[in-house]
């Protein structure tokens, strides 16, 4: 079973991802790691990941600012699998599901395409001008 430092970005993983509307449950989710934060101590690192969501096979269901994979050639995902750029989350060690949650690894550029998405996502919501 891998350690937190085993995980990496752009590695795709069956995640307890929590619910917008009552953070005290979750789901299990396949989920994109883009990025961890460290506070000094293994116990308090951070993982930051990104759902993807196929939708059963129904593409009306996804938003403006979602992510279609299909054209990054990504094998180990449904076909019509998306990235939401608005619905990332922080979740601890514990929530990766280390055993057989480990799907694959996707391009790099796939990870800064969703990091670019979600900036994007986060200045249209800000209430904060520049």
């Amino acid at each position: 079973m891998p350690e937190v430092f085993d995980l990496g970005r752009g590695q795709v993983w069956y995640t307890q991802f929590p619910f917008e509307d009552d953070l005290t449950k979750s789901k299990d989710r396949t989920c994109l790691i883009i990025g961890w934060s460290s506070f000094g101590l293994n116990d308090d690192q951070m993982i930051w990941v990104m759902p993807i969501f196929s939708f059963d096979g129904d593409s009306s269901k996804a938003k403006s600012n979602d992510i279609l994979l299909d054209a990054f050639g990504i094998e180990f995902l449904k076909k019509g699998s998306y990235l939401r750029a608005s619905r990332v989350a922080a979740v601890g060690p514990n929530n990766i599901l280390k055993r057989d949650g480990y799907l694959g690894t996707v391009p790099v550029e796939v990870v800064n395409h969703a990091i670019d998405a979600m900036v994007k996502v986060i200045e249209r919501k800000s209430p904060i001008e520049s």
